[in-house]
């Protein structure tokens, strides 16, 4: 049984368990509280104990004033606490996570396919990289694409990127020279919130082929909760293989009891025409008495369509996001670039 925490003024608790920190457990739970280094260095993730009690997990380099040590200031890197505890922060909890320069070295390559690359940098030691599930990043003199871990991996930031059929320059630079040990810089992190970790409705997931990089992001971190919410993931691709990380996501289906997978190929001649009626089949398996929110990662000529097709079937009670699909999907089983793709009515 873990140790809940609270922060004075603000709603949001998380539970810490074992011997984790209370930092990272908050990173774990997708709360955004500051901080630089997580080593006890830079004390930016300094809080004042208002209740409860901690226990020391290391020796920090970091010094507090006589008059924060007065008033009971801890570093959240470098305590667990020992029963229920209440917090305050200098300057509250941030909602908003302000986006940085980060210098980063390549650590995994995994070609998927021909294509397709699958690929983790790494920050330095002291520059954990903040972010909530969902967002993006852009690297310098690079593509924008969307970070596929999960935030309680702050220091390995998982990426997946297609080579486009068509000429890029900025993607075809920066694949030709993408290898284990390079160094690179990237900016982020970008976008909004998606989940509330304290909500409990349903999740309904659509991803179109790379698009499918954010929302694996989100369902990691969903399923790391502690409390099993209802997920519907409908991943579209143009492949005849199907998706790229099917098997992944079989598992997820396999491990939590109210995930449900739903895989769509395109890939069939007049595929494309067929994308409303297919959404409206793999959402129809998702339809329970839940409450749904819905987030999506889709070619922008997809947006309207979606949309409308989730109005008609009642999804959506709870709000629709649709989001760009990052890393150069695979259209190929789409209408040409600028035509919009419609509902019947």
């Amino acid at each position: 049984m873990g140790h809940r925490v609270s922060f004075v003024g603000e709603g949001r608790t998380f539970e810490v368990q074992g011997r984790e920190s209370i930092l990272d457990a908050a990173i774990r739970s997708g709360i955004a509280l500051d901080y630089g280094c997580n080593t006890g260095t830079c004390g930016r993730c300094k809080a004042r104990l208002v209740a409860g009690d901690v226990e020391a997990l290391r020796r920090p380099d970091y010094s507090f004033s006589r008059a924060e040590q007065a008033e009971g200031y801890v570093l959240l890197c470098s305590v667990t606490p020992v029963s229920d505890v209440v917090l305050e922060l200098p300057d509250g909890v941030p909602r908003q996570i302000e986006p940085r320069r980060y210098a980063v070295k390549v650590r995994h390559v995994e070609w998927l396919g021909d294509d397709l690359v699958l690929f983790r940098v790494a920050t330095a030691r002291t520059q954990r990289m903040r972010f909530h599930p969902g967002q993006y990043v852009r690297f310098v003199d690079g593509p924008a694409l969307s970070i596929a871990s999960c935030p309680c991996e702050a220091r390995l930031l998982e990426f997946h990127l297609r080579r486009s059929p068509l000429p890029d320059v900025t993607v075809d630079a920066f694949l030709s020279g993408l290898h284990v040990g390079r160094s690179l810089a990237l900016e982020g992190p970008f976008g909004t919130r998606v989940v509330d970790e304290a909500a409990t409705h349903g999740l309904l997931f659509i991803a179109f082929d790379t698009g499918f990089a954010a929302i694996k992001s989100l369902v990691e971190h969903v399923t790391a909760q502690p409390h099993e919410r209802p997920v519907c993931l409908v991943w579209f691709t143009c492949s005849a293989q199907g998706p790229y990380l099917h098997n992944l996501c079989r598992s997820w289906q396999d491990a939590f009891d109210s995930f449900r997978y739903v895989p769509v190929s395109l890939h069939l001649p007049g595929g494309h025409a067929a994308y409303a009626e297919s959404l409206r089949g793999a959402i129809r398996g998702c339809e329970t008495s839940e409450r749904w929110q819905v987030y999506a990662a889709l070619p922008e000529g997809l947006h309207e369509v979606t949309g409308s097709v989730l109005a008609r079937q009642g999804f959506g009670a709870l709000g629709v996001r649709l989001d760009p699909a990052r890393g150069t999907p695979d259209v190929a089983c789409l209408p040409a670039a600028g035509t919009t793709v419609r509902a019947n009515a």
